[in-house]
């Protein structure tokens, strides 16, 4: 084989070793992200049960005080208008907590999605890496097979 065609195709196969490493390399940066958006979405679901009960606790808390504020003072527990103001903070509370559920799960969903899209480009990256490192060998074959024997 002349010198040229050697160099050649020992070219063609160090590029396709390179791409594929490399192709490797971005693969495992990509999977990484994509456990750093699962450990996120994690905790933020956490983060959502969590402060789910914070709020109904503190809900049962500001209930309680109230009822003891109307007993001190002598209102009677099936007063209307005590009733109305019960009802009113059970409502507010409901919304306050369902609202900050959301948003927390809205950050999970989020997080979610960009370790799918994270896992996505990893294998995509590892396929290309494949077929632009087996081109290179076909290149190598290639120019080997043109060598007059």
């Amino acid at each position: 084989m002349e010198p040229t065609t050697l160099f050649a195709v020992g070219s063609s196969v160090f590029r396709a070793v390179s791409i594929y490493q490399s192709g490797q390399a971005q693969a495992a940066e990509y999977r990484g992200r994509q456990r750093e958006f699962e450990r996120q979405a994690q905790q933020a679901r956490t983060a959502a049960s969590q402060s789910e009960a914070v709020n109904r606790d503190r809900l049962v808390a500001d209930l309680g005080i109230i009822r003891s504020l109307r007993a001190a003072r002598g209102v009677a527990p099936d007063s209307p208008t005590g009733q109305a103001i019960e009802s009113d903070i059970i409502a507010s509370g409901e919304r306050a907590l369902l609202i900050e559920r959301a948003n927390y799960l809205s950050q999970a969903d989020a997080a979610r999605r960009s370790g799918a899209a994270a896992g996505m480009a990893a294998r995509n990256v590892r396929r290309s890496a494949l077929f632009s490192s087996a081109s290179s060998l076909f290149d190598a074959a290639a120019t080997a097979a043109r060598q007059p024997k």
